[in-house]
Protein backbone atom coordinates (compact mmCIF):
# COMPACT_ATOMS: atom_id res chain seq x y z
CA UNK A 1 0.00 0.00 0.00
CA UNK A 2 1.10 3.71 -0.62
CA UNK A 3 0.36 6.37 1.80
CA UNK A 4 -1.03 9.59 1.23
CA UNK A 5 0.39 11.73 3.05
CA UNK A 6 -0.03 15.51 4.12
CA UNK A 7 1.64 17.96 1.88
CA UNK A 8 3.61 21.38 3.00
CA UNK A 9 0.58 23.45 2.00
CA UNK A 10 2.52 27.13 2.37
CA UNK A 11 4.71 28.44 4.76
CA UNK A 12 2.41 29.87 7.32
CA UNK A 13 0.55 26.45 8.30
CA UNK A 14 1.58 23.44 10.03
CA UNK A 15 -1.62 21.74 9.56
CA UNK A 16 -5.21 21.78 7.79
CA UNK A 17 -8.71 20.50 7.63
CA UNK A 18 -9.86 17.51 5.44
CA UNK A 19 -12.61 19.15 4.13
CA UNK A 20 -14.04 15.44 2.10
CA UNK A 21 -12.86 12.75 0.40
CA UNK A 22 -14.01 12.03 -3.09
CA UNK A 23 -13.93 8.18 -3.00
CA UNK A 24 -15.31 5.84 -0.82
CA UNK A 25 -13.43 3.08 1.10
CA UNK A 26 -12.28 0.44 -1.02
CA UNK A 27 -13.34 2.08 -4.22
CA UNK A 28 -10.48 1.17 -7.19
CA UNK A 29 -9.41 4.60 -8.10
CA UNK A 30 -7.20 5.63 -10.57
CA UNK A 31 -3.90 7.97 -10.79
CA UNK A 32 -4.78 11.56 -11.30
CA UNK A 33 -8.06 10.93 -9.52
CA UNK A 34 -9.35 13.21 -7.21
CA UNK A 35 -9.02 12.10 -3.33
CA UNK A 36 -9.63 15.33 -1.38
CA UNK A 37 -9.43 19.11 -0.62
CA UNK A 38 -7.62 20.18 1.90
CA UNK A 39 -8.81 23.43 3.70
CA UNK A 40 -5.61 25.97 5.25
CA UNK A 41 -6.43 29.35 6.71
CA UNK A 42 -5.93 30.76 3.37
CA UNK A 43 -6.41 27.95 0.24
CA UNK A 44 -8.53 25.01 -0.17
CA UNK A 45 -6.10 22.70 -2.32
CA UNK A 46 -7.10 19.16 -4.39
CA UNK A 47 -5.01 16.13 -3.70
CA UNK A 48 -5.16 13.98 -6.75
CA UNK A 49 -3.95 10.25 -6.70
CA UNK A 50 -0.38 9.53 -7.45
CA UNK A 51 -0.93 5.63 -8.40
CA UNK A 52 -3.47 3.06 -9.39
CA UNK A 53 -5.55 1.41 -6.40
CA UNK A 54 -8.21 0.58 -3.97
CA UNK A 55 -9.09 4.02 -1.82
CA UNK A 56 -8.64 3.25 2.77
CA UNK A 57 -8.97 6.81 4.46
CA UNK A 58 -7.21 6.71 7.52
CA UNK A 59 -8.47 10.04 8.60
CA UNK A 60 -11.54 11.19 8.99
CA UNK A 61 -13.52 14.08 6.78
CA UNK A 62 -14.02 17.38 9.13
CA UNK A 63 -10.56 16.30 10.77
CA UNK A 64 -7.61 18.44 11.31
CA UNK A 65 -4.79 16.87 10.09
CA UNK A 66 -0.90 18.11 10.76
CA UNK A 67 1.86 18.22 7.39
CA UNK A 68 3.45 14.87 7.10
CA UNK A 69 0.61 12.70 8.40
CA UNK A 70 -0.97 9.67 6.71
CA UNK A 71 -4.46 10.90 5.59
CA UNK A 72 -5.17 7.26 3.19
CA UNK A 73 -2.95 4.75 1.50
CA UNK A 74 -3.78 3.07 -1.82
Amino acid sequence: MRPIVVPQLNANDNSCLIQNYYCAEGEFIHSGDLITTLETSKAAIDVECEADGYFYPAAKEQTDVKTGEVIAFV
